[in-house]
């Protein structure tokens, strides 16, 4: 049972390049999923930035009494 459920797999990957399904779909899978990271990565540098800013500033403030 198993092998022929791998077979029915292989067939149905085999059939799927000829017409360029997966290519496409993979193509729109990966664009989603970088734009996805890039858009969080970009939100957590700017949570990252103000954090530090104010960090900075405290730490600033601090050694500027000293």
């Amino acid at each position: 049972m198993h092998s022929r459920r791998i077979n029915h797999n292989q067939r149905n990957s085999k059939r799927r390049p000829r017409h360029g399904i997966t290519f496409i779909e993979k193509q729109n899978t990966l664009d989603f999923s970088s734009i996805l990271l890039f858009s969080f990565i970009i939100v957590l540098l700017v949570a990252i930035f103000s954090v530090d800013d104010t960090d900075i500033v405290t730490w600033l403030n601090a050694f500027t009494k000293r």
